[in-house]
């Protein structure tokens, strides 16, 4: 939850890219990733089917390909997150 935090600037731009497309959309986007070991993200997907071709999901996709994760010694099972804009 840290990092997705730290990222929540660059989220609220995704936000806001959505809402300037779009000024009434409203929704929830679910994204899809696995951290890998070395921390960082892979497989990053929308499985919100309602939401997966918006702005919003596209944008999301980008920068959860960008963050870092701290290492593991154990890849763990993919992550679903939320996203409400």
């Amino acid at each position: 939850m840290h990092v997705i935090l730290e990222h929540k600037p660059a989220i609220d731009e995704c936000v806001q890219s959505q809402k300037a497309r779009d000024p009434n959309a409203s929704g929830r986007v679910v994204m899809k990733w696995i951290i890998r070991t070395d921390g960082e993200t892979q497989d990053v997907e929308c499985v919100s089917k309602e939401s997966c071709k918006t702005v919003m999901a596209h944008c999301l996709t980008g920068i959860i390909k960008s963050w870092r994760f701290p290492r593991a010694k154990k890849q763990g099972d993919p992550i679903e997150f939320p996203f409400k804009f």
